[in-house]
């Protein structure tokens, strides 16, 4: 079976707007800012992991410098915005991405010129960051 693969069907929302504008390349990146579980080993060699409660996360997107996006968010940046943050992949029927209610912009893009247009790369800070990869049933069995 062949899949196809669309990078326009990516959704990023943020404070109820949608970003549009994403520069070539990598241009979403998202990650935990702690690992869930940290071992610990004893001197006899016994290991226990410790739960970490930090459910903070962090997500990059990359725009283009012309992104009608990047006034919105440089302005989010400025005041301090607080605001929910989702990021959808729409290239498949299953349910995959990261979600938070409380993000904001933690890096203003680096502004740069040059004989091109550029890129523009916006940090966020996600408190409650959520990444999912839910499967829906299509019906359909494995061979």
């Amino acid at each position: 079976m062949v899949a196809t693969y669309d990078p326009k069907k990516h959704l990023i929302v943020f404070d109820g707007e949608i970003i549009t504008g994403f520069a070539d390349g990598t241009f979403i990146k998202a990650n935990r800012n702690s690992e869930k579980y940290t071992p610990h080993n004893s001197v006899d060699g016994s290991v226990t992991r410790v739960k970490s409660n930090d459910k903070t996360g962090t997500v990059s997107i990359t725009l283009t410098q012309n992104s009608p996006s990047n006034r919105k968010l440089l302005a989010a940046a400025k005041s301090g915005k607080i605001a929910p943050l989702s990021v959808t992949d729409l290239n498949f029927d299953d349910k995959v991405g990261l979600d938070g209610s409380e993000a904001w912009v933690s890096s203003e893009a680096e502004f740069q010129r040059g004989k091109e247009v550029g890129d523009n790369e916006w940090k966020f800070t996600v408190a409650d960051f959520d990444q999912f990869f839910e499967a829906t049933d299509s019906g359909t069995t494995g061979s």
